[in-house]
């Protein structure tokens, strides 16, 4: 019987070969029995807290029967003969390259308003690439696959030994996949169906409702528009998750929140965790590396030693950024073929296809991802012309990371007019994310204000809550590997992009949040390889009782510190006198560590895993602790949610306006401020009205459009910008408070056709009804109809 210790010694590599005289049928039977068990549990619990949500069971099947039709049936057909181990990992890559066959479908069922379209032509182009991937194989390629499911790799692990990517899944992992993807149901439920909730009154947190509102107008126009300015035109931001969301709506014709608030989620974020797996697996040839990525993926590890120095892009769990979510197992996907493709000694021209297929998907899942994945490749193409500048490699190891960057630069820049577009208005700022802290911001009133010193020192701080990285220099061996270079490049770009790129939405973050899961995987990696080495210096029995007490011993110490004093103080001034001392600290203990790590010696392997999983334990505690308290995200507490509930006459008003606008034309509404009363220097966040009357705004909410962008005013935040357009927002407020038939005609001339009037934005002049047709009307609210 296998287990999570057998799977360390060099004696149980066994584990990843299908003969049944080595691994025994009891094992293999009770492997299947269990994993069985689990995914049935799985779904279960997953039905049973989707219905909570206002998901009934006939909504959940129709939705599950459009996700398996239209993606994951034609994902699989294009990764069936993608060597990636075990059956339930290619489910999950099944998921996201199936993502690219459902956006084509979507695509065609309405730019020629077809629906069932959507469908058929997923099937359709996902045989077109198998077969392409069919003939490169067959032509240009090997037609013998190794068994191993390893893309044919000739490299030594780190400890130097050659390992089998597991070709099942232990019951062991099973059970872990088990538990880790309940935590992630648990992070879902608390950090965001219960604070979206489809009936109700409650305000969502507007980014929610502000991709909803795209959702919505991705049913009706290939590329979507801006639903909040008429006057911009197609989005060019990265909203593959919104075409995702209304490609799932257009074939289970289920109500698009549900779509697109909950269900969607699912199959998302199972995916990810799949991948995770997956890869670590891959990495370490161990089902033990892949459950403890899978684990580290929910309980994403940061070393915080005051919550005031927390960069924020830690953890997968931020729900409330769809594009984000769906960018996750699309990095995991990209970041595993690339290692495939890098690592390989033949020639696989297929691979090769696949791995640029994946990296077309990059850009319109999040447009971040793409140069973050180049620097790895990149810096991998400097490692490679350095040895062989050292003749330790020659010229044709080159010609494939140089290949992959041009291609991947070549679509970088093809796609920046298309999904580019939320980057606006960056720019260079040294410290970027330091400097948008709290603790910095706080400091900034003392006398002498912080200088440039103590702004390094913090930057230095926060990169410090990464020191669980150091972990991964376990997986560097004498063999060239790629892959830990590979990371290490992203690694490094995402820091530079957060320290050096300053966002007005603070979305520099992004760059590190979308490797977080990858950085899961390759934590997983170093953990198994750190166990190999421990285990061939103690032995299998002391090794493993080790690190189990340092990482026991280091999380219960992290979890102490979450109730200290300094942990309590969200923002302490800054000070040399306490700032300093942690910088040293953290400094000298990821030099110990990296260096510990690197050599072979015994004192050296047994120092440097008490160090190393001490540091994870500890870094673990945050994210467990948060978990554990059942969060809320702070915005509900306060700001935005208090006082600014909608009430039942907005709501539906926007339903009977949703109803009427079927082909969803353009309308007019006085609501653009997050707390509804339309003011000078409001807060443009009102994105609600187009998102629940599935209807375009002539000038709905602005404060994320490319237009306001592109020209508001110099010093002034985007949470307080003007219309760009004044004229066209005069007219827009007019035809509300005074209406005239020349402002109406002019409006309607926009190609408004419908007015979503709140009287709670503003006044709201009787004299509307000379021009107009009420189609619904309360005290509060009334719907127009333009004649």
């Amino acid at each position: 019987m296998t287990s999570p210790i057998s799977s360390f010694p060099a004696r149980a590599e066994q584990q990843g070969s299908n003969d049944p005289s080595k691994d025994g049928r009891p094992t293999q039977t009770l492997d299947r029995w269990v994993g069985a068990a689990c995914i049935v549990v799985a779904l279960v619990a997953t039905s049973a807290v989707l219905h909570k949500y206002e998901l009934g069971w006939a909504d959940q099947s129709r939705l599950w029967a459009a996700t398996v039709g239209t993606i994951l049936v034609p994902g699989w057909l294009i990764v069936r003969r993608v060597p990636l181990g075990h059956a339930v990992v290619r489910i999950g890559a099944a998921f996201v390259t199936g993502l690219g066959a459902q956006l084509f479908g979507w695509a065609l069922a309405v730019r020629l308003h077809l629906p069932w379209l959507q469908w058929i032509v997923p099937l359709v182009f996902a045989g077109l690439i198998a077969g392409a991937m069919a003939l490169l194989r067959g032509r240009f390629g090997r037609q013998d696959e190794p068994a191993d499911g390893s893309c044919g790799e000739a490299h030594d692990e780190a400890d130097g030994r050659r390992r089998a990517v597991p070709a099942r899944m232990p019951w062991w992992a099973s059970l872990g996949l088990l538990f880790s993807w309940v935590l992630f149901l648990r992070s879902l439920t608390a950090g965001l169906w219960s604070i979206t909730p489809l009936g109700g009154t409650m305000r969502w947190y507007p980014d929610m409702y502000w991709h909803t509102a795209i959702t919505a107008n991705a049913m009706h126009h290939v590329p979507p528009n801006d639903p909040q300015s008429l006057a911009d035109g197609a989005l060019d931001y990265h909203w593959f998750s919104n075409a995702h969301a209304a490609g799932l709506t257009i074939a289970s014709g289920v109500q698009l929140e549900k779509a697109a608030v909950v269900f969607w989620y699912v199959p998302v974020v199972a995916s990810m965790l799949l991948l995770v797996y997956g890869l670590a697996a891959y990495l370490s040839r161990s089902a033990a590396g892949g459950l403890v990525a899978a684990a580290l993926s929910v309980l994403a590890p940061s070393v915080l030693l005051v919550r005031g120095i927390d960069p924020g892009a830690s953890s997968v769990a931020y729900w409330l950024s769809p594009s984000n979510t769906l960018s996750l197992p699309v990095a995991v996907l990209a970041t595993f073929v690339l290692c495939m493709v890098l690592r390989a000694n033949e020639r696989r021209p297929d691979m090769l296809a696949f791995t640029i297929y994946v990296l077309l998907l990059c850009p319109g899942s999040k447009v971040s991802l793409l140069p973050t994945l180049l620097s790895g490749v990149g810096l991998v193409t400097i490692v490679t012309i350095v040895a062989v500048i050292r003749r330790r490699a020659v010229w044709h190891d080159v010609v494939r990371p140089v290949s992959l960057l041009a291609v991947g630069a070549a679509i970088v820049v093809s796609s920046r007019p298309l999904f580019a577009g939320g980057g606006g208005g960056s720019t260079i700022e040294p410290g970027a994310t330091a400097r948008r802290s709290r603790i910095w911001t706080a400091s900034l009133a003392t006398d002498p204000p912080p200088g440039s010193v103590t702004l390094a020192l913090l930057v230095a701080a926060f990169v410090g809550t990464y020191l669980a990285v150091t972990l991964v220099a376990a997986t560097v061996g004498g063999s060239r590997d790629p892959a830990p270079v590979l990371y290490l490049g992203m690694m490094v770009a995402a820091l530079l992009a957060m320290f050096l790129i300053e966002h007005p939405a603070f979305s520099q973050v992004y760059f590190m949040r979308g490797i977080v899961p990858v950085t899961a995987a390759f934590l997983g990696w170093g953990a198994i390889a750190v166990v190999r080495r421990l285990i061939g210096v103690l032995g299998a029995r002391r090794a493993p009782a080790l690190i189990t007490v340092c990482a026991v011993a280091g999380a219960g110490i992290g979890e102490f510190t979450q109730s200290t004093s300094a942990m309590q103080q969200k923002e302490p001034l800054l000070q040399l006198s306490w700032l300093l001392p942690m910088v040293v600290v953290l400094f000298v203990t990821a030099v110990m560590t990296v260096i510990l790590l690197l050599r072979r010696d015994r004192i050296s392997v047994v120092v440097g895993a008490v160090l190393a999983f001490s540091i994870l334990g500890f870094a673990v505690a945050p994210t467990a602790h948060v978990l554990a308290q059942d969060p809320i995200p702070q915005w509900h507490t306060g700001g935005v949610a208090r006082g600014t509930h909608l009430n039942q006459d907005e709501i539906r008003g926007a339903a009977a306006l949703a109803r009427a606008n079927v082909n969803a034309s353009p309308m007019a509404t006085n609501v653009h401020c997050s707390r509804i009363r339309t003011t000078p220097r409001c807060d443009p966040r009102a994105f609600w009205p187009a998102a629940l009357t599935r209807s375009p705004a002539f000038i709905g909410a602005w404060a994320y459009t490319a237009s306001g962008r592109a020209s508001g005013t110099a010093g002034v935040s985007f949470l307080q910008q003007p219309y760009y357009d004044q004229r066209a927002y005069a007219l827009n407020e007019s035809v509300f408070r005074a209406p005239t038939a020349r402002s109406v005609a002019a409006l309607r001339a926009y190609g408004v056709r419908f007015l979503y009037a709140d009287r709670r934005a503003s006044a709201v002049s009787a004299d509307l009804a000379r021009y107009a047709d009420v189609i619904w009307r309360s005290p509060t609210v009334t719907v127009y109809e333009l004649r």
